[in-house]
This record gives structure tokens, C-alpha cells and sequence, in this order.
């Protein structure tokens, strides 16, 4: 099976659309976090007790929702972007990075269900340790040979 991907000029594209758009998502929790250690009070995960910094700054709740998907988006074209040399190796690599970041979702999504009583492992959150983790498996792949 030989599917279509991205040329490998996309990489560069992409990484600068995920950091952009991950930053603006990112700042908001963070200045909450920072602003409620310097409260001396426990951080506490609600939509109600986000500040307005970030809100002010882009316009909406709806838009920091939009770049979130903007950043799973661009994480997913970074993966499915060719490599320089994109041989058989490359595309044996690709799946036995597949595989080994899906069965250790699973893994981490029984536990989260079993022990995760609070249901803060969303689908998102899922998406995204997945595309990390087979990023990390291609790249120590490809370094180990």
C-alpha cells in the first residue's frame, strides 16, 4: 500500500504552525498556573476559572479551541510528511512506530480508565500523547540503525 504524503518541505511549515498556535492555547493554563501558585492556593482544572488574558488577546473561547485544532492538525501533516530519503526502511519504520504508540495508548488508556475517576484524559489529550509517542519511536528508529 502506498499511500500519499506531504513533500518533506512540509515539516518546516507545519512545525512553525504547531508551535505558534500550541503557544497561544498554552499561555492561558499557564498564566493561571502561575497566577494561582502566587495565590498560595491549589490549581484547580475549570473552564470557569480561566483568565481572560489569552481571551482578550484572541477574541473568543471558540478561536483558542479553533488554534487547538489548528495544532493537532499541524502535528498530524509534521507525521505524515515524507523524510528526505524515503525508502522501504523508512516506511517499515513508520509502521513499527504505528503500532508500538498504539499499544501503548492502549495500555494508558485502560489504566486512565480504571484509575482516572476524574475522566481529565480526554480525547485530545489522547490524540496527542498517540502523535508524540510515535514521533519519538520513528526518531529513536531511525537513529538506532
Amino acid at each position: 500500500m502506498n499511500i500519499q504524503i506531504l513533500p518533506n518541505w512540509f515539516k518546516k511549515v507545519a512545525l512553525i504552525t504547531f508551535i505558534v498556535s500550541y503557544i497561544i492555547v498554552g499561555f492561558d493554563s499557564f498564566i493561571d498556573g502561575v497566577v494561582d501558585g502566587f495565590n498560595g492556593q491549589p490549581y484547580e482544572y475549570s473552564e470557569v476559572a480561566k483568565s481572560q488574558r489569552m481571551l482578550d488577546f484572541v477574541g473568543s473561547k471558540t478561536v483558542l479551541n479553533y488554534l487547538e485544532i489548528v495544532a493537532l492538525l499541524s502535528i498530524i501533516a509534521y507525521v505524515i510528511t515524507k523524510e528526505k530519503v524515503e525508502d522501504d526502511y523508512i516506511k517499515i519504520l513508520r509502521l513499527e512506530s504505528y503500532q508500538l504508540s498504539f499499544t501503548i495508548i492502549i495500555f494508558v488508556g485502560i489504566v486512565f480508565i480504571l484509575f482516572d475517576k476524574d475522566e481529565l484524559f480526554g480525547l485530545f489529550d489522547s490524540i496527542t500523547l498517540f502523535l508524540w509517542l510515535y514521533l519519538i519511536i520513528f526518531f529513536i528508529n531511525k537513529r538506532k540503525d
